[in-house]
């Protein structure tokens, strides 16, 4: 869908556009869901959520915007690109 120069895209066309994740099984467009109703936390406990607008009875998500979200939680990393490790329990 082409809005006033915006491309908008379902969550299924999101997922499908994304590489597979764990065990390489595709993203669920449930997963694209939670990242506009729960965001994303990062190791430094900020919360980044994916913004998306209704049209009609349908979210879908400008791809400038999810451009963004990927922006800011690469840039969120601490070290270069990779995800701080999980402390360790005692």
């Amino acid at each position: 869908l082409r809005e006033a120069g915006r491309r908008l895209l379902s969550y299924g066309q999101i997922a499908r556009g994304l590489p597979p994740g764990r065990n390489g099984r595709p993203v669920h467009p449930a997963t694209i869901a939670r990242w506009v109703s729960r965001g994303v936390r990062t190791a430094g406990g900020e919360t980044i959520r994916l913004k998306a607008v209704r049209v009609g009875g349908r979210r879908l998500v400008d791809e400038a915007d999810f451009d963004e979200f990927v922006t800011r939680l690469s840039s969120a990393r601490d070290d270069g690109g990779e995800a701080a490790p999980a402390p360790r329990t005692p």
